[in-house]
C-alpha cells in the first residue's frame, strides 16, 4: 500500500517492541527485510553488524540486549524462504561480524576480506600507557591496523587533536597504522594503494611465507570492474 510517498508492507507475525507514544516497533530482522530492495549488500551487513555490536535504543524503554547471529538465524527462519529479500538478508548474515561500532568499519572490512586477505580484528582493545584503544581493524600478532577517519574527525578540531595523538602513540609503541578517509574507499587507485601496503605488510610478517591467505601484489585496478564505488554514497562516518 502506498499513500503519500509513504510504502506500507504486511508484518509476518515477528516479535515487536514496545515503542514511544504508544507504538509498537516491527522486529529488527523484519524491518531489514523490508529496507532490503534499497540497501546495497555491505550497506545491509552494516544493519546487521550494528545490531550484533551495541543495544537496540528505544526512546523511553530500557535498552533491549544486542541481538546474536542465532537470533537472528532463527528470526528469518519465520519468514518466505524465497523472497528475494530474505535471501539477501540471510547472504548479509553470513558476513556480519561484531564488534563494529561503524558503517565504515563493514564496509573496510568487506574490501579488505573479499580480496582474500586474513580475517582482521574488529576494536580490538590494544593497553597503551594505562589507556585502551580500540583500533577499527587490525592483525594484533604484526602490530598491524587499519583506521578509518570520518568527517567528525575534518569537523572538529578536539576530535581531530585527540585522534592524531591516539595514533603518534600507536606508532610510538612500534604499531604500523594505515589511516583512511572517504577518498580512499572510492577512488580505484587510491583504493589499490592501501590494499597494495596491507599485502606487503602482511606479507612481510613472521611465518607469511606459510599464510596461504595472504595476497601477492594486486592487479592495477580498472574503472570497468568497481563494485564498491556505486555503493559507497553520501556516508561520511
Amino acid at each position: 500500500m502506498r499513500e503519500q510517498g509513504m510504502r506500507l508492507t504486511k508484518s509476518y507475525g515477528l516479535k515487536t517492541f514496545a515503542g514511544p507514544w504508544g507504538t509498537r516497533l516491527v522486529h529488527p530482522v523484519e524491518a531489514l527485510v523490508a529496507a532490503a530492495p534499497y540497501l546495497s549488500q555491505w550497506r545491509l551487513t552494516a544493519c546487521l553488524d550494528a545490531l550484533l555490536s551495541g543495544e537496540l535504543q528505544i526512546p523511553e524503554f530500557t535498552p533491549q540486549p544486542a541481538m546474536t547471529k542465532d537470533d537472528m538465524t532463527a528470526a528469518i527462519s519465520l519468514l518466505p524462504a524465497r523472497n528475494p529479500a530474505v535471501i539477501a538478508l540471510k547472504r548479509a548474515l553470513v558476513n556480519a561480524a561484531e564488534p563494529v561500532w561503524s558503517p565504515m568499519e563493514t564496509l573496510v572490512r568487506r574490501m579488505v576480506v573479499t580480496q582474500d586477505f586474513p580475517e582482521p580484528t574488529l576494536n580490538h582493545p590494544v593497553m597503551i600507557e594505562g589507556n585502551l584503544a580500540y583500533p577499527d581493524l587490525s592483525w594484533p600478532e604484526l602490530r598491524l591496523g587499519i583506521e578509518y577517519n570520518g568527517g567528525i574527525h575534518l569537523l572538529d578540531r578536539r576530535t581531530y587533536g585527540t585522534e592524531m595523538n591516539r595514533i603518534r602513540t600507536f606508532q610510538d609503541h612500534g604499531w604500523d597504522l594505515n589511516i583512511l578517509v572517504l577518498d580512499d574507499l572510492e577512488d580505484p587507485r587510491l583504493r589499490w594503494n592501501w590494499l597494495q601496503w596491507l599485502a606487503e605488510r602482511l606479507n612481510r610478517g613472521p611465518q607469511s611465507a606459510s599464510r596461504s591467505t595472504v595476497m601477492p601484489r594486486l592487479p592495477r585496478p580498472s574503472s570497468s570492474d568497481e563494485p564498491w564505488s556505486h555503493e559507497i554514497g553520501p556516508s561520511r562516518s
